[in-house]
């Protein structure tokens, strides 16, 4: 237990860190020291709920798995991790990461994440994170909870990831989502709808 709760200082060169299914109950604020991990994960750690400001340290980490722990507020100190891949949560919101997220130019996977989890965010900081995520030009998968007032944005943005090969996007209310997708533009492979449609999109045949 003494690792969980703190680095010794012979570990400072792991490139490798997984937790899954260890008792953790807080991670280590100096995770940060850690500076040559590429792969970390929590994965299964269903105690651990938050994820310390040092993270932002982790320049060299290109995978962070956080499903199936409680974790859904990132620190906003995460979208320094410029070299970051994966991001794999249970449902983690961005809206925190609305000033930084698009600048996370080398991810591939995001997934699940959510827009509207936190009640008390208005529209418009939705709106902003939406816009973000088409900034997001080598992502290959991506897993969204989203309400309908973001149809057209999410669309919008969708259309500008060009390497995109599978898509899930749910409604927690199963609300309306009318995608309108330019299909010639991604590489899409994979969608998955939980959600509502008002009509068949005419872009399905062309998957």
């Amino acid at each position: 237990m003494y690792f969980a709760k703190r680095i010794p200082r012979k570990y400072r060169l792991l490139k490798v860190l997984d937790y899954e299914y260890f008792p953790l109950l807080k991670v280590p604020k100096k995770l940060g020291n850690l500076n040559h991990l590429k792969y970390l994960s929590f994965k299964y750690a269903y105690e651990v709920g938050e994820v310390p400001k040092s993270i932002g340290m982790l320049h060299n980490l290109e995978t962070l798995d956080l499903r199936d722990t409680n974790v859904i507020v990132l620190p906003k100190e995460i979208t320094k991790l410029r070299k970051l891949r994966h991001l794999l949560g249970r449902l983690l919101s961005l809206i925190q990461l609305k000033d930084g997220i698009g600048e996370m130019t080398s991810l591939q996977t995001l997934h699940k994440v959510d827009i509207d989890i936190d009640i008390d965010i208005d529209i418009d900081g939705g709106v902003e994170v939406i816009k973000e995520l088409g900034k997001l030009k080598q992502i290959r998968v991506l897993g969204m909870c989203v309400s309908e007032k973001y149809g057209s944005i999410l669309s919008s943005s969708l259309n500008e990831m060009q390497h995109l090969e599978k898509l899930n996007v749910r409604s927690s209310a199963f609300e309306v989502i009318d995608l309108d997708l330019i299909l010639s533009r991604t590489r899409l492979q994979k969608l998955t709808l939980n959600v509502r449609l008002q009509k068949h999109p005419e872009w399905i045949p062309e998957l």
